[in-house]
């Protein structure tokens, strides 16, 4: 019986959504142009880099919904110098085109700090006209901050565990299941940035986030104790 009670408990605390798998794929933009991505004509492949001469959206279709996406960014500040307008990744999202929009989106932003600057990386939602929020984090300062070169890795559990690493430091983490699906990797940014490397891979990421195993670490010792008592 108390197996039973474990099992629904821990079942309960770790309950998973469904992922979806997709092939993986990714782009260095060595060949110099965008084959594979939906773009205007603000995006170019300069020297081996995904640009924009203004601001642009590019997209790509993608349907992870589990896995890793990792990108390099390279802070240009060109424009505005160093209060640049941002970077948006939306590492999931639906069709720009849908009626019904849907996403996570990785913002990276710029804000004041004792240093100067700092970067501010968040993790956002969209689901129909709610946008939120759920997670924030301040990230390096410095009185100047352009040529700063960023390496990205955002990962999504099938419990809804999301972790933003930047350059191999974990920056902000979340846990959301509003979202199940994905329709395309989508990427919103101005001249400020360079992005590189782009990598999506469906490996699978640990099954549960810290939070949710110390929920079920909690449950097995207290039906421990139980267990103690009653043979007591």
């Amino acid at each position: 019986m108390l197996l039973v009670i474990l099992g629904l408990l821990c079942t309960a605390a770790l309950g998973a959504v469904p992922c979806n798998a997709t092939e993986g794929w990714s782009d260095n933009f060595d060949d110099g142009n965008l084959d594979g991505w939906v773009h205007d004509a603000n995006a170019n492949a300069v020297d081996s880099a995904l640009r924009a001469s203004y601001s642009a959206e590019v997209y790509r279709p993608c349907n992870l919904s589990c896995g890793v996406w990792s990108f390099d960014v390279l802070d240009i500040g060109e424009w505005q110098a160093n209060w640049g307008p941002g970077l948006n990744v939306y590492f999931m999202s639906s069709h720009p085109e849908g009626s019904n929009a849907t996403y996570y989106c990785l913002r990276i932003t710029k804000g004041t700090a004792e240093a100067g600057l700092k970067y501010i990386y968040a993790i956002t939602s969209l689901v129909g006209s709610e946008a939120l929020t759920p997670a924030s984090a301040d990230g390096m300062e410095g009185s100047d901050l352009r040529g700063v070169l960023h390496h990205i890795r955002v990962t999504r559990n099938a419990a809804g565990h999301m972790r933003v690493y930047v350059n191999e430091t974990l920056m902000v983490e979340t846990t959301e299941r509003t979202i199940s699906t994905s329709e395309c990797l989508r990427i919103l940014l101005k001249y400020d940035y360079a992005i590189d490397n782009v990598v999506v891979d469906d490996t699978t990421v640990e099954a549960y986030s810290p939070v949710m195993m110390a929920v079920a670490g909690g449950v097995v010792a207290v039906l421990g104790v139980v267990v103690v008592l009653k043979r007591r």
